[in-house]
């Protein structure tokens, strides 16, 4: 009999309302969910009641599977119970399923109301993309034929002299994001007038009096007060360290700045925007100031001066009556785009009505026009809905941060006030390019919180994870997640330790890593596992008894023509610092103390490998890498040249650094030899000694 939470147990046996779940990852949300059915099932319910939806066929399935397991294990604890057996029985039939499934069965039986054929089915992508294709290209010589000034003046911003796929980019874009709308169609023109009455706000009563010029107003606003506290800060800084009142004149001139700042913005647009352009700040008296305590300051100041400057290039860099314009020109050119996805959306709709064809998209609108009518005072549910609502006992809905307003209609028409059990995590939220909205999820949360309306339960515990990680975790995502950023606070649903096990304190290290859109889609570093003969590719590596691979000396294996890289982390203190950062042409060496963690990153397809006692058997003249003394080459004089083109070729001198170890810091280096084009240098090495060689060659120098 597992033990449950006080959380899972309310979010197990509250009954008879509407229930949010809040449940982070590993908290156990499958398993409370699970037992939950379980439990309504044993109580004399059927499955034949119930309604899951799940966002993947592979979630459903599992939750079929999971749901076979606690009947099967119900039904041996009470073998003679036929009402269980009967619910084994029909559990393969359970309406447990994803939410296109579902709207798919319910439209097949009310095709003729719909006015389709019966022989509808879902269209694959490959033809939604020819089809949309074909009717985007439709449209456009439609509207290159008839279109007005507004039209081309609209194709301008986005057409290029070769092409119109910006243009049609766009389009679809936007015709994808509008369909997330149950009246997307109407949504356009709401948007349209919006934007006219922006248009009209902006030139009358000035751009502050726009609902945009509000948000950048309070965001100025924001940013002017926390610049400030940090020039305070700064002043009380300056104030305990300073020699002289040289030292914090400069800093109270900057706050006094930034005061001044604050009052213009109450003055206008156009006074603020002078105000920033006038923004002068003052020049720091650092001598005979510490030198650390002089760094401080001049951090603090670069990062007070760089927001006040990005919050005029961001904002302001418009006198406001260019601004207003912006507004007129935005809504004048709004109207031509919304005639577009118009004519678009009926030429797709009929191509793919001819064909009998509906796609992922038309499941949810076809569903919600099946549930809900639409009325001035907003939506009601249609007769087949209210009779589809007493069909159900519960519905159940996982990852429901990740839903759309039009799923969301779907989800509470079909629902009643007290039967809807939803679970999910904000920040868990991935499917932003389905036009998921995480708001809708907090939306529940905040009409919840009064319990009122429902319930909102938390599942803090976490189960999956060490210690470490939780912490970890807490430690990224609280200054995150504060009513000022999300409009939630993380602090008050942060995770809690709870995996079971003596082990909670087992060395886990955690990196943080962000890429860039470029890197999302390149083969970026990615976790390594040694392959064959301890062999590394590009990613990173921990090092030591509990890591990947041993301490030790490592040769790297780089390119002649790109560069490479590597960087260790030093992890001797339960956190990583950067202890070391090479970049390097061809092959070179790297020495690893258990607790290392570093990154591989050739510039080409090469490998990482514990370096061999015995010469890597290079041959003079000897190009771009690093070379063992007495074991790769051999000591003497060698005469250093410039790499020709394709050989590492570099906007920088060549070089030979002579080390005596792999620290590359100023004790370590013995000499240095820059070669500029065309030019040559001399150098001499010993045994035990190494012999880097940056876009240069060296060949021995002839004895006799």
């Amino acid at each position: 009999m597992p033990v449950w939470t006080e959380s899972q147990k309310r979010a197990i046996e509250t009954q008879n309302r509407s229930l949010l779940v809040g449940a982070g990852a590993g908290s156990g949300k499958t398993t409370v969910l699970t037992e939950r059915i379980l439990r309504r099932l044993v109580g004399g319910g059927s499955v034949d009641r119930l309604l899951v939806v799940t966002f993947t066929k592979s979630a459903a399935a599992d939750m079929k599977e999971k749901l076979y397991a606690a009947l099967s294990r119900a039904i041996a604890a009470r073998p003679n119970d036929r009402h269980l057996r009967s619910q084994l029985y029909r559990l393969s039939g359970a309406r447990i399923c994803t939410i296109h499934s579902f709207c798919y069965e319910l439209i097949r039986r009310n095709f003729a109301s719909l006015g389709l054929s019966p022989k509808v089915r879902v269209a694959d992508s490959a033809e939604c993309a020819i089809l949309s294709k074909r009717c985007i290209t439709e449209t456009l010589e439609h509207f290159y034929e008839t279109g007005g000034d507004d039209f081309f003046a609209l194709l301008g911003n986005f057409d290029s002299e070769k092409s119109d796929e910006p243009f049609v980019k766009l389009l679809l874009s936007c015709y994808d994001r509008i369909r997330a709308y149950p009246d997307y169609l109407g949504f356009l023109d709401q948007v349209a007038a919006g934007l006219e009455d922006e248009r009209d706000r902006a030139a009358q009563d000035g751009v502050f009096a726009t609902a945009a010029g509000r948000i950048v107003r309070q965001e100025s606003a924001r940013i002017l007060e926390r610049t400030l506290e940090k020039a305070r800060a700064l002043l009380d800084f300056v104030s305990t360290v300073a020699v002289s009142e040289r030292n914090i004149a400069p800093i109270e001139a900057l706050a006094d700045g930034l005061e001044t700042l604050s009052g213009a913005l109450e003055q206008g647009y156009d006074a603020f925007r002078d105000a920033l352009g006038g923004f002068a700040p003052p020049r720091l008296y650092t001598l005979q100031m510490d030198v650390d305590a002089a760094e401080l300051l001049k951090k603090g100041k670069t990062e007070i001066v760089d927001s006040v400057r990005k919050l005029q290039k961001d904002c302001y860099a418009l006198p406001e009556a260019d601004a207003a314009a912006d507004f007129a020109a935005t809504a004048r050119l709004f109207r031509p785009l919304v005639g577009v996805l118009r004519d678009y959306d009926a030429r797709f709709s009929a191509a793919k009505r001819e064909r009998r064809l509906v796609d992922f998209s038309d499941l949810e609108h076809l569903t919600a026009r099946l549930l809900a009518e639409r009325h001035e005072e907003g939506y009601v549910r249609t007769p087949l809905c209210r009779k589809l609502q007493d069909a159900f006992d519960e519905i159940c809905i996982d990852e429901y941060q990740d839903v759309n307003r039009l799923q969301d209609l779907i989800f509470s028409s079909v629902s009643k006030a007290d039967n809807r059990f939803m679970v999910g995590d904000v920040k868990q939220s991935i499917y932003r390019f389905r036009n998921a909205e995480p708001e809708i999820f907090e939306s529940y949360r905040r009409a919840y919180d009064g319990g009122v309306a429902g319930e909102t339960v938390f599942l803090r515990e976490n189960f999956r994870c060490n210690r470490c990680i939780t912490e970890f975790v807490n430690a990224v995502l609280t200054p995150v997640y504060t009513p000022e950023n999300t409009g939630s606070d993380y602090a008050s649903e942060a995770l809690i330790f709870a995996k079971p096990g003596p082990d909670d304190r087992l060395p886990v290290q955690a990196a943080l890593c962000v890429l860039d859109e470029e890197e999302k889609q390149a083969d970026g570093v990615a976790a390594g596992e040694p392959g064959e003969g301890d062999v590394c590719a590009k990613g990173f590596y921990t090092v030591g008894p509990q890591g990947q691979i041993p301490a030790g000396l490592y040769y790297l294996e780089g390119s002649n023509e790109k560069l490479s890289h590597y960087y260790v982390f030093d992890g001797d203190d339960g956190r990583y610092s950067l202890d070391d950062s090479v970049q390097y042409f061809g092959n070179y060496f790297v020495d690893l103390d258990e607790g290392d963690l570093i990154v591989f990153d050739p510039g080409d397809e090469a490998t990482m490998y514990p370096a061999p006692s015995t010469s890597t058997n290079p041959t003079a003249p000897y190009t771009n890498g690093c070379y063992r003394v007495g074991i790769d080459i051999p000591a003497g004089s060698y005469t250093i040249t410039a790499a020709t083109v394709g050989e590492g070729e570099t906007d920088e001198d060549s070089a030979a650094f002579v080390m005596k170890n792999l620290d590359f810091d100023d004790d370590s280096i013995v000499d240095t030899k820059y070669v500029i084009p065309g030019g040559e240098q001399t150098v001499t090495v010993s045994n035990g000694q190494y012999l880097e060689l940056f876009a240069a060659t060296a060949t021995p120098v002839a004895q006799g």
